[in-house]
């Protein structure tokens, strides 16, 4: 889970996602909003629950992304594409 970009009732969403996935999960990561920690989390989740902000591009979906830590984004948006090339199965 990733907190994304700090909003209002981030915490409260975080609590009630554990507390829903509590019976089928073994863990729970809340990982930081930084591209690097996200990216290196997400090989290892069954299930990823981004609490966050993120931008859909209508005419190239693969161009939606999350929206990340401001010092990550100078690297570049997080792409649904980027997902796609991890190969998360």
């Amino acid at each position: 889970m990733s907190l994304g970009r700090l909003l209002k009732y981030t915490h409260q969403e975080v609590q009630e996602v554990k507390g829903i996935l509590t019976p089928v999960i073994s863990e729970c990561i809340v990982a930081s909003d930084h591209r690097d920690q996200v990216t290196a989390h997400l090989p290892h989740c069954g299930i990823f629950h981004f609490a966050g902000q993120g931008l859909t591009d209508e005419k190239g979906p693969l161009k939606s992304h999350l929206l990340l830590a401001t010092e990550d984004r100078r690297a570049g948006p997080f792409k649904i594409a980027t997902l796609l090339k991890l190969n998360l199965r």
